[in-house]
């Protein structure tokens, strides 16, 4: 795939401030992504909240928080508003805008970017048959401790499956 500006030799990405602040805020997150991802960017768009509608999903069980700015982030002052919006959360919708998701390291990031768009598209698509069933809190709640004490962590094969992915696209 080619970017329109992908040739452009660029110093420093616009947005840049989104995740210098987040990394100052929340020095845990070793892992800190802007998109554009179209599924959960339409979600914030039509002021959906994003809930766990399958099982990879639900890590973000403790709420999807909105930052309701669709303007670029370009200075630390804004930026902090949207780290605050964030909060302790995993992923914040930024409405009209796309995305911010946080993870403690790229592949665990990398999971959260990729389930988070997926639980979006399983959302809309739900809503053409009557809207998504929410799960009990208990069952999610087991199901996360399930997962984040699997031998061989998720995060782990979603890596994997990206870099073979890349691997035989070239």
């Amino acid at each position: 795939l080619h970017h329109p500006g992908g040739d452009l030799i660029i110093s420093e990405p616009a947005e840049h401030p989104i995740h210098t602040r987040i990394h100052r805020d929340k020095p845990e997150m070793h892992c800190v992504a802007h998109l554009h991802s179209p599924h959960s960017t339409l979600l914030g768009v039509v002021n959906k909240p994003i809930v766990p509608v399958f099982n990879q999903a639900f890590r973000f069980y403790k709420g999807v928080p909105t930052f309701d700015d669709p303007r670029l982030v370009m200075t630390d002052e804004h930026a902090g508003v949207l780290s605050d919006a964030l909060g302790d959360k995993l992923a914040c919708q930024m409405r009209g805008h796309g995305n911010v998701i946080v993870g403690e390291t790229p592949e665990i990031g990398l999971m959260n970017v990729y389930f988070l768009e997926e639980n979006a598209k399983y959302q809309i698509e739900a809503e053409k048959q009557g809207g998504a069933v929410p799960f009990p809190i208990e069952v999610i709640e087991e199901a996360y401790k399930i997962q984040r004490n699997m031998k061989t962590p998720v995060a782990h094969l979603v890596w994997k499956y990206f870099e073979r992915r890349v691997m035989m696209t070239g």
